[in-house]
């Protein structure tokens, strides 16, 4: 049987200098390199690079798969942006990783299946990437669910390997998993999560609300303190301000719906979610 690998990688934020393009184009005479974007196809032996410390580096995101079931998504996010605190309460498995980059600027997250069931299966790799590219503003604002589902594919295989036990709980399940976006929808295909056992876990999820945050009643709100502290940032130019500030106000408004619908969640064991998907698959084949 033939292999196959392709890699891609974004640069979304800034992009990538002209000695930085040289330096990713010799990785491979495979390699197809712009500004904003570097790709790799192989029908025979493996990427020379170093995934990791190219992300911490140079991109933004990349996506890996390859015909022996390889699915893998990795993102670069500014610490200024996440809690990696947060994050790390989803990192269930070794499929789940985070890290901060050396210069703490940058928290990494690796999303990294292996889908034996598709070992050898044709890969259309085209347009992959442009499915999943926006999970990363979705992150960045604030937005969880795809973290809960890496962590529901994650889960049951952690239970195999004991990396979890009959007391592992869940991570707080996040709102709207009733209504996922389409990126989310694709991320599901792409690393072929149990549609079972999503609709068991959507079962706790709030509904997502459409309300529209009135972002000028919230600035008024904002202490003195906050102003003054985000008015340093601006006169030492710190990137992404906009979001950041943003962010706060969104998060502001929502504290206490947030705070509401997780004192109403009981948290559940990942052996529940495993034996009530089972259930629900057989009242689907009745």
């Amino acid at each position: 049987m033939s292999t196959y690998q392709y890699y891609e990688f974004r640069a979304m934020d800034c992009p990538l200098t002209k000695e930085q393009r040289k330096e990713v184009a010799s990785l491979s005479n495979r390699a197809t390199v712009t500004s904003h974007q570097a790709t790799f196809a192989y029908n025979y032996g493996d990427f020379r690079g170093n995934e990791e410390e190219l992300m911490e580096t140079h991109f933004d995101m990349m996506l890996c798969v390859a015909n022996w079931g390889t699915r893998r998504v990795m993102f670069r996010l500014p610490s200024s942006l996440i809690d990696i605190n947060q994050v790390e309460s989803f990192c269930v498995s070794e499929e789940i990783g985070c890290w901060l980059s050396k210069d703490k600027q940058y928290t990494i997250l690796d999303l990294n299946f292996e889908n034996e069931d598709e070992n050898g299966e044709w890969i259309e790799e085209e347009g992959l990437l442009n499915e999943l590219i926006d999970l990363r503003e979705e992150l960045i604002n604030g937005d969880f669910r795809l973290l809960y589902l890496a962590w529901l594919k994650a889960s049951e295989r952690a239970l195999e390997m004991g990396y979890a036990d009959e007391e592992t709980f869940e991570p707080t399940v996040p709102i709207g998993l009733k209504n996922l976006s389409d990126t989310q929808k694709a991320y599901i295909e792409f690393v072929n999560i149990d549609k079972g056992l999503i609709a068991v876990a959507s079962k706790q999820s709030e509904e997502q609300t459409d309300k529209v945050i009135d972002i000028e009643q919230w600035i008024e709100r904002v202490s003195e303190e906050k102003k003054n502290e985000f008015l340093l940032l601006l006169s030492r130019g710190e990137q992404n301000l906009s979001v950041i500030f943003n962010k706060y106000l969104r998060e502001s408004a929502t504290q206490n719906q947030s705070q509401n619908a997780e004192e109403r969640t009981k948290r559940r064991t990942i052996v529940s979610l495993v034996e009530d998907t089972k259930k629900w698959h057989k009242q689907e084949k009745k």
